[in-house]
């Protein structure tokens, strides 16, 4: 993914659909994210995995799934590139 900006609801739709792809995460961790957010998922994909992964209530197995990418922003594209085929692999692998 380039370095443009996305309008804020395409990086949020991403942010969110992407988290979503991470086996185990479910409703549950996505609220997490979302409150560890304070709801703009925008900012997932501007923040470092590492910046917050451990500081949001996550299972272990959740947590590392997430820390495959250094950056929450290269996760759509990992996603997209999966859907098409590409094998790609979301997060995680």
């Amino acid at each position: 993914m380039d370095a443009t900006p996305l309008p804020a609801p395409v990086a949020e739709r991403d942010a969110l659909l992407a988290l979503w792809a991470v086996p185990g995460v479910g409703s549950v961790g996505l609220g997490e994210v979302r409150r560890w957010a304070d709801g703009r998922w925008a900012d997932l994909l501007a923040t470092p995995v590492r910046d917050w992964v451990d500081t949001v209530p996550l299972a272990d197995a959740v947590r590392n799934a997430c820390a495959v990418c250094a950056h929450a922003r290269r996760w759509p594209r990992r996603c997209e590139r999966a859907a098409r085929g590409a094998d790609a692999g979301c997060p995680p692998r």
